[in-house]
C-alpha cells in the first residue's frame, strides 16, 4: 500500500517541478520588473527646455553590489544654458525614497539631498563653465527597490 502511494506521488511531484522550470520567455519577462521611469529634468530660464539624460541602473529588485561606481562625464548628454537658470527635476510614481544630487564643475562640487521628494527645484550654477550633474535615486517603497543614476552635463554661458 505504501509503495502504491509513493508511486502515485512521485510523478505528481515531478510534474510540479517541470511545470515551473518550463516557463516561456514571455512568462519570465512578465515576472521581471522594470525600474521606475526616469525623472523629467527641465532647465528653466526665459524658456523651458527638457534635459536629455543618460540612465545607469545600478540594481533593481536585487541586491546592490556596485558601490562607488565611476560615471564618465563625456558620455552624458550636454545642454547649454545661461547663468542662474533653475533646474527642475520631476519624478513619476513611485517617487524615490532617497535622492542625492551631485553637481561638479569648475573646481567645485555641490551635493544636495532629499527624501521622498517628487519634485526638486534647484538654483543652477551662476559661474560659466561645464558642469556634470548626477542624480542618484534610491527606491525602497511600494514593492520597488533599487538604485539608478541619471546624468547630464550643463554648459553655462552668457
Amino acid at each position: 500500500m505504501v509503495c502504491r502511494i509513493i508511486s502515485l506521488l512521485v510523478p505528481a511531484l515531478l510534474v510540479g517541478c517541470t511545470f515551473e522550470t518550463n516557463l516561456t520567455s514571455d512568462q519570465v519577462a512578465e515576472k521581471e520588473q522594470k525600474p521606475a521611469s526616469p525623472p523629467v529634468v527641465r532647465i528653466v530660464n526665459d524658456e523651458i527646455r527638457k534635459a536629455p539624460l543618460k540612465t545607469d541602473v545600478q540594481c533593481w529588485n536585487e541586491p546592490c553590489t556596485e558601490n562607488g561606481m565611476w560615471h564618465d562625464p563625456e558620455k552624458a548628454p550636454l545642454i547649454e544654458t545661461r547663468p542662474g537658470s533653475d533646474i527642475r527635476i520631476s519624478f513619476s510614481d513611485p517617487a524615490p525614497y532617497d535622492i542625492i544630487f551631485l553637481q561638479s564643475g569648475p573646481e567645485k562640487m555641490r551635493i544636495r539631498t532629499a527624501t521622498e521628494a517628487k519634485i526638486l527645484e534647484l538654483a543652477g550654477p551662476e559661474e560659466e563653465g561645464t558642469y556634470f550633474i548626477q542624480i542618484h535615486a534610491t527606491w525602497n517603497n511600494q514593492g520597488n527597490s533599487g538604485q539608478v543614476v541619471y546624468m547630464f552635463r550643463l554648459r553655462v554661458e552668457q
